[in-house]
């Protein structure tokens, strides 16, 4: 397993990986239609290329054999708002081990106490 940042190429992608797991595992979960409609703006690909090219968003990618399986992301104040893991992966550590890398980053090259996670309610155990 590789955990790095991604690279702008790959932010299409990131969004695709995501926007997919949202789809299978949470969509049908969730109860208000709002709430649907700001993930899916949240995840758009223009969305995520603007707000990582400002700095107020930093992604990171988890790899098996060169295969993107897994991405989080947090925003320049500590607010964990992605963390997609794709089905096959699920139980395999990738979500916690995002987790706790994108919380050392924050503590240590961001400076901050701690971090905080936008959890949707619906299903929060699929990446551990």
């Amino acid at each position: 397993m590789e955990i790095r940042f991604l690279k702008e190429e790959e932010i299409k992608h990131a969004g695709e990986l995501s926007r997919f797991v949202f789809d299978t595992c949470l969509r049908p979960r969730m109860e208000f239609p709002q709430t649907i409609t700001f993930v899916e703006e949240y995840l758009a690909e223009d969305n995520l290329r603007a707000m990582t090219s400002e700095g107020k968003l930093y992604l990171w990618g988890v790899f098996f054999n060169a295969k993107l399986v897994a991405v989080g992301g947090m925003q320049s104040d500590g607010l964990i708002t992605m963390l997609y893991v794709i089905p096959q992966c699920f139980k395999r550590k990738c979500g916690a081990t995002l987790l706790e890398t994108m919380r050392i980053y924050a503590i240590d090259v961001l400076g901050l106490p701690q971090v905080s996670v936008n959890a949707t309610p619906a299903w929060t155990s699929y990446y551990f």
